[in-house]
């Protein structure tokens, strides 16, 4: 296996290793190259929209991981789609915590003006 020196690019918060830096090679007799790459995005608005929907009493599921391979072009492309799935999935949680919020505001409305009605006694 041959490992080549590792280079990173960063663009804001993430960090973005090329796909040549980590290059084995599998079969000597085809030469066929073969390398693994974690590509990270930048979940903070996620994370913020969780702890901020579970906080208010919203139940917020993880959907299974999904594991992407392919060349330089394919990563990249991969890792625009994680961004915006990210992004996507930050704004229907955002969302749907404002509606549950929302509702429990109505609800509470609607409890302290039937507290304001008269009281009845039913008796059997």
């Amino acid at each position: 296996m041959k490992i080549t020196k590792k280079q990173v690019t960063t663009i804001g918060a993430l960090a973005v290793t090329p796909l040549g830096a980590f290059v084995g090679t599998a079969h000597a007799e085809t030469k066929d190259k073969v390398g693994a790459l974690d590509v990270s995005v930048d979940t903070r608005s996620l994370q913020d929209a969780i702890s901020q929907a579970e906080s208010e009493g919203v139940n917020v599921f993880r959907d299974t991981t999904r594991t992407r391979v392919g060349n330089h072009d394919e990563t990249e492309k991969a890792r625009q789609e994680a961004i915006k799935y990210y992004a996507d999935k930050a704004a229907e949680i955002k969302k749907t915590t404002a509606d549950y919020r929302a509702a429990k505001g109505q609800y509470a409305s609607q409890v302290a003006e039937n507290e304001k009605l008269p009281k009845m006694l039913i008796t059997h």
